[in-house]
């Protein structure tokens, strides 16, 4: 299946429709996603906590 959402994804048209919205389809696979959104909830929720930000 990634094989073909990254073929979608790199098809011209979609990268010209994501370009209207300044967007990056990107074309990680699942794994490497999962990875790249884990890391990202780690590095913000370090960043909420020094600056001691509260939940509401």
């Amino acid at each position: 299946m990634d094989k073909d959402a990254n073929e979608v994804l790199t098809s011209s048209a979609i990268k010209e429709k994501f370009a209207k919205f300044s967007a990056d389809p990107g074309t990680m696979s699942q794994p490497e996603f999962a990875k790249f959104v884990n890391a990202e909830i780690d590095k913000w929720a370090d960043v909420a906590k020094r600056a001691k930000l509260q939940p509401k």
